[in-house]
């Protein structure tokens, strides 16, 4: 980072805001060593961000990362994890779009459409991570069993999602930050609540939790939903089952509800992200079904 560039103000805040921290979004390359040049000029030897306890603001064509309630150990975590987010977020976006030079695909009007689609929602995630928003709340209702994060659906944002729930924010619960818990496995979850800002449901929750980079690559991502899926949802009560549907007829109501999870699943973002692309129906099938 130049200093002949770059205008750097501090501020000290003590008292409970958003704090702003800025860095060089159209420069994802040198992420890292941008972070890394503010933290030496602030003088921590070993770079660690819980010792930076200052407002940082670089000039106007920097986007910005804004935090609320955090403590400045979980600013340290969550920069890491960003840092990591806009890797995977970079990686995934040039595999889609190699994808689309490919003639198989280009001979497929479906397929070609779905990669379409899929590219514009890889697009519309690395726009978001550009300039993230983080609020660290574990006393929130939703921050409880397996829970790592949670945000706002971008057809759900509205005013009371604006005042009450820091529209535009990931909050992210403190399992999600905790010791031991793999760096790709946590920008991968951030990656999928940026893909709900997109636009992108839950059609279902692939079992990915724990896994290696390598099991991520072996993932076989599914086409549609599964029959578990759809008796998940039963049990919940998302899926109401009519009166009419007994024994010789539930199979049929079943299959009627497996839905096409090929772009419309906020899953499959964050394990391709990690392991790799792949066009569900088309060669995901390809990888080692043993790590499902």
């Amino acid at each position: 980072m130049k200093g002949n560039l770059i205008t750097i103000i501090f501020i000290t805040f003590n008292f409970a805001l958003a704090e702003d921290y800025k860095v060089k979004s159209g420069h994802r390359e040198s992420l890292q060593e941008q972070l890394e040049g503010i933290i030496r000029f602030l003088g921590s030897d070993n770079y660690d961000f819980t010792l930076v306890e200052n407002f940082v603001k670089c000039n106007e064509d920097f986007k910005k990362l804004t935090f609320r309630n955090c403590s400045w150990e979980q600013k340290s975590k969550i920069t890491r994890i960003h840092m990591e987010a806009f890797r995977l977020g970079s990686f995934l976006e040039q595999e889609v779009a190699a994808y689309l030079d490919k003639p198989e695909i280009i001979s497929q009007p479906k397929h070609l459409e779905n990669i379409q689609k899929i590219a514009d929602k890889v697009n519309c995630i690395n726009s978001k991570i550009d300039k993230a928003r983080f609020r660290c709340d574990d006393h929130a209702k939703r921050c409880n069993g397996s829970v790592n994060a949670y945000t706002q659906k971008k057809t759900d944002f509205s005013f009371l999602a604006a005042l009450f729930y820091d529209m535009g924010s990931v909050i992210l619960c403190d399992r999600m930050l905790r010791e031991g818990e793999k760096m790709h496995h946590q920008a991968g979850v951030f990656i999928h609540e940026l893909a709900h800002q997109c636009g992108v449901n839950d059609l279902h929750y692939l079992d990915h939790n724990n896994m290696s980079v390598q099991d991520y690559q072996n993932f076989n991502v599914p086409a549609t939903t599964r029959v578990n899926d759809v008796l998940d949802k039963i049990v919940t009560g998302e899926i109401v089952v009519p009166p009419e549907v007994d024994s010789t007829n539930i199979e049929n109501f079943i299959n009627q509800h497996i839905k096409d999870s090929t772009v419309d699943n906020a899953d499959n973002y964050s394990v391709w992200a990690i392991g790799g692309f792949c066009l569900p129906g088309y060669d995901c099938q390809n990888r080692s079904p043993a790590t499902n």
